[in-house]
């Protein structure tokens, strides 16, 4: 009990000389740190959410709008669609029964009797009209009745692709339909989505002139873009606009020929001294601070959380964006939202290792002179 006073038996002295030795050290790093200035890029601290789908994509999701009186309208016949016609007069002198006949390529049909007939575009009414018309004028039937009726449906098809729980090609009973709707065809996002869908569209005159897209493309406007759909009549969806904030402009409508991606989720990446370092799916708008959390915090003694980075890749090149976390978390300094294949390095700074040094030293220095008074 009496070595009590000597910090586990050793000698003052001894105490003094090292911690003399420790401050030295302490210093030096601190001005060798400090000496080191990272370049800040003031514009990525960016402290609200960032849309994924851009001022084009808005304007070309506005543009399918154009097109929502076909979405209430009855269903326009296209090429590869089979019909099942039945004219009664005919069932009844048993002359014919029900016969399916499929759409050819350029929108013909061909009937026992009154022969081919063009019905692309037209809607179950109109061909019934018709083929009665004809019947009709041609003196086979004074007054026929016809019956017309879609049974397969094949001419609109729509394509989903990416991290869907059912990707395929999905054929439309409607002359267009929601992206909603044909998410929900498809099974809706995985666990691997990202935030954000493409839909690329066939691409319509009626609907393409005025839109300028692949103009904006050229001229590097949509940059967030990847590069295999650059040049291309593209809209970006913001899923987590879309499905978790009920964005409904963005429920965008489409039609024959087009596809919708869903890309896998882009990553961001936390090293260092974190409790789970590791990469981490950008789900929905991730700030700084969620990003830390999903990576299970610190490691309390070695992490220097006041002298934590952001490493972040632009266009312009790399840059270092300083964080300090207690500063964050206390509301001192911006929560800003990472952004795909950012790196939080929860760093050891020299300082901390120093004292981890010398308090690592010191703990064994005192059990091995306590043992020695022991023995």
């Amino acid at each position: 009990m009496k070595r009590s006073g000597r910090a586990g038996g050793i000698p003052k002295g001894y105490v003094s000389r090292g911690g003399a030795w420790f401050v030295v050290l302490a210093m030096a790093a601190l001005f060798g740190c400090a000496s080191s200035k990272p370049i800040v890029l003031s514009e990525t601290m960016v402290t609200s959410p960032v849309s994924y789908t851009d001022e084009v994509s808005r304007r070309l999701a506005n543009g399918t709008f154009q097109r929502l009186p076909e979405l209430y309208e009855d269903y326009r016949v296209g090429a590869e669609d089979v019909l099942e016609v039945s004219i009664f007069e005919w069932e009844l002198r048993e002359e014919t029964k029900s016969v399916e006949i499929r759409v050819s390529e350029t929108g013909l049909i061909g009937l026992p009797v009154i022969g081919d007939m063009n019905v692309m575009n037209l809607t179950v009414e109109e061909i019934k009209a018709k083929i009665e018309k004809r019947l009709k004028d041609w003196q086979i039937i004074p007054n026929p009745r016809v019956s017309v009726v879609v049974q397969q449906f094949r001419s609109k098809r729509v394509a989903v692709v990416g991290a869907v729980r059912d990707p395929g090609t999905y054929t439309l009973r409607r002359n267009v339909t929601t992206l909603l709707d044909i998410l929900g065809l498809a099974g809706g996002p995985d666990d691997r989505a990202g935030q954000v869908a493409y839909v690329i569209r066939e691409i319509r005159p009626e609907m393409g002139s005025d839109t300028g897209g692949n103009k904006e493309d050229e001229k590097g406007g949509r940059a967030g873009l990847p590069s295999d759909l650059r040049g291309k009549d593209v809209i970006a969806i913001d899923l987590y606009d879309l499905l978790e904030l009920g964005d409904l402009s963005l429920n965008v409508l489409v039609g024959d020929g087009d596809v919708v991606n869903v890309p896998e989720a882009k990553r961001f990446h936390v090293i260092g001294f974190a409790r789970d370092p590791g990469s981490f799916p950008l789900k929905k708008p991730t700030t700084v601070l969620e990003g830390i959390a999903m990576a299970r915090g610190f490691q309390e003694v070695e992490a220097s959380k006041r002298d934590c980075v952001v490493k972040r890749k632009t266009p312009d090149g790399e840059y270092i964006i300083p964080v300090d976390l207690v500063a964050v978390a206390q509301g001192e300094a911006p929560n800003f939202y990472l952004q795909p294949d950012d790196i939080i390095y929860v760093r050891q700074t020299t300082l901390r290792r120093t004292i981890l040094y010398a308090y690592q030293f010191l703990t064994r220095m005192f059990t091995f002179t306590g043992r020695l008074f022991v023995l």
